[in-house]
């Protein structure tokens, strides 16, 4: 049962709304004011990421296309979207393509030869940028353990 709040946004995702679609699709991919629907959260995470919603795009690479969730698995459009994310300064993005260059022969495994230049500039750009974050977080590790 969807409720008034989550109706109210989805009148505004319809009508085109690139946030109002990026909150609709977190709202059906949680299942946070409608019942869980992953395809109708990739629907509206594509619509959203289409008009160059940068946290849409990470949502669709990261948790639809990379985790088929909604849409078929497919890591070369997972890598499309993390790119066109990294490209509006979203949060994860990077960490993502990281993971999914990690695994081994991933360039063969999927269609990625042409994508790694660019993957493993953005990686090495991110992590150049968060370096303090990872010195810090290291350091702490220790710590604990």
């Amino acid at each position: 049962m969807k409720d008034k709040n989550f109706f109210e946004l989805l009148e505004k995702a319809e009508s085109g709304e690139a946030e109002a679609q990026y909150m609709a699709g977190v709202g059906y991919y949680n299942g946070e004011g409608a019942r869980k629907n992953y395809r109708k959260a990739a629907h509206c995470f594509t619509k959203a990421a289409e008009q160059g919603h940068g946290k849409a795009a990470e949502f669709l690479g990261m948790s639809c296309y990379r985790e088929g969730k909604g849409v078929e698995r497919d890591i070369k459009k997972a890598v499309y979207w993390l790119i066109k994310a990294d490209e509006k300064d979203a949060d994860y993005a990077w960490f993502d393509l990281e993971e999914i260059i990690k695994k081994p022969n991933a360039a063969e495994k999927f269609g990625l030869a042409s994508d790694m230049p660019k993957i493993i500039e953005i990686v090495e750009r991110r992590r150049k940028e968060n370096e303090a974050f990872f010195a810090e977080h290291d350091r702490l590790k220790g710590e604990i353990y």
